[in-house]
């Protein structure tokens, strides 16, 4: 998309637009995510939502800076196939119990 605005338009544009997808991005998407980790874990380990948002960005910060991007690969990797492996069999056992 950065190249397509570059050569339909200008790098001004391509900068005005990335600058603007990176702070929609920061202010929306991981504020969102922060808020509703701090409301979850305020509501599983009875603590105060604010601590559960500044202890999710920490164990975040830390964790990509101490793992590096190989720690990160290998979540991404290993979340999806966890969520796979688990929600499967429940998916099975439901259609074979509602006739599906």
């Amino acid at each position: 998309m950065p190249q397509y605005l570059e050569q339909r338009f200008d790098s001004k544009v391509k900068t005005t637009l990335a600058i603007f997808w990176l702070a929609v991005y920061t202010f929306v998407n991981l504020t969102a995510v922060l808020w509703l980790g701090g409301l979850a874990i305020e509501t599983v380990a009875g603590v105060d939502w604010m601590f559960g948002m500044i202890f999710l960005a920490v164990f975040s910060i830390a964790y990509s800076l101490y793992g590096s991007l190989k720690a990160v690969a290998y979540t991404d990797i290993f979340h999806p196939s966890s969520v796979i492996s688990v929600w499967r069999p429940v998916l099975k056992l439901f259609s074979l119990r509602c006739g599906f």
